[in-house]
């Protein structure tokens, strides 16, 4: 409401294409860990349908489930970082992040805009998921920490990777966090600490593949004009992993999407039009401030 009804659609639709976009690189990570590394027989129409029951099930009934199943993907993906530092810092060598310092700030900038990806995510899920949650004092506090132990984790395992492994190694294999997960040392009982990491990292990769169908709908919902995003589950879902399986399907196409098309994508629509929606609400505070006055309002009565 606050740009008029054609440019409000536009901006829904942009959200709606980014997240497209992030499905498909979801279902190239969901797909590829649990295929080449465990079920390599299994049919890729598989994971799709177990993602596409999952998701929809999940999304009909709110944010709420879903956040109460993101609490178990928490625990996961913590429990999985503590092990996994555990279990490589005793085979850290800093000296292999030595070619990345001397590359310089700006080629090594430049290089992150492949990690800045997953973060644009967590940025772009804040901005759909903020507006559901009724308490708003916890706005401000809850998504800065959210971005922030999601920054955290990513660059974590981007360190892991190159000190554990080195570059080298690490640019030999499509899913260098696995190798790292079969170098981790964690003791005389565990030798398959992938399988420990597959199990906890499938736990995050759901509450993903939930989150992302439920801002996908909500996009289209607003696109359309509708009350309820629940109408749009279905055919939201079957356009995404419909999207998500001819992706994966070939791995050439995948990777090629997720280096270079999804990067454009990502960055372009996921820091230029929260930028952009940042300065613009600074030019209409005043009439933000009477939006949120009427709708407190029409929530009162």
């Amino acid at each position: 409401w606050l740009f008029g009804k054609i440019i409000s659609k536009i901006i829904a639709f942009s959200f709606f294409i980014f997240f497209l976009g992030a499905y498909g690189t979801i279902m190239a990570t969901y797909v590829y860990h649990l295929k080449d590394y465990f079920l390599p027989e299994a049919p890729y129409f598989i994971f799709i349908l177990l993602a596409f029951l999952i998701g929809s099930f999940a999304t009909y009934f709110g944010i709420e489930v879903i956040a109460r199943m993101a609490l178990i993907g928490v625990f996961s993906i913590i429990a999985l970082n503590i092990l996994i530092l555990l279990g490589s810092l005793s085979e850290f060598d800093i000296r292999e992040l030595q070619p990345t310092f001397q590359s310089g700030f700006i080629d090594t900038f430049w290089a992150s805009r492949h990690f800045n990806t997953d973060l644009t995510i967590a940025v772009m899920m804040t901005c759909m998921i903020l507006p559901l949650v009724n308490d708003k004092k916890a706005w401000s506090k809850s998504s800065v920490t959210g971005i922030f132990y999601c920054g955290a984790f990513i660059l974590l395992w981007s360190i892991l990777e190159a000190g554990v492994l080195s570059p080298e190694v690490c640019g030999q294999y499509v899913i260098s966090c696995m190798q790292l997960a079969r170098s981790a040392q964690m003791g005389i009982f565990i030798h398959r600490y992938e399988m420990i990491m597959i199990a906890l990292f499938s736990f995050s990769l759901l509450t993903q593949i939930k989150m992302t169908l439920l801002c996908s709908a909500v996009s289209v919902q607003k696109v359309l004009g509708l009350k309820d995003y629940r109408p749009v589950i279905i055919p939201v879902a079957l356009l995404l992993n419909g999207f998500g399986y001819w992706l994966v399907v070939d791995h050439n196409r995948a990777m090629e999407f997720v280096e270079n098309s999804w990067v454009i994508v990502s960055l372009s629509i996921g820091v230029g039009l929260p930028c952009i929606l940042f300065i613009l609400g600074l030019f209409f505070k005043k009439k933000l401030k009477i939006g949120r006055e009427r709708s407190e309002v029409r929530q009162a009565k």
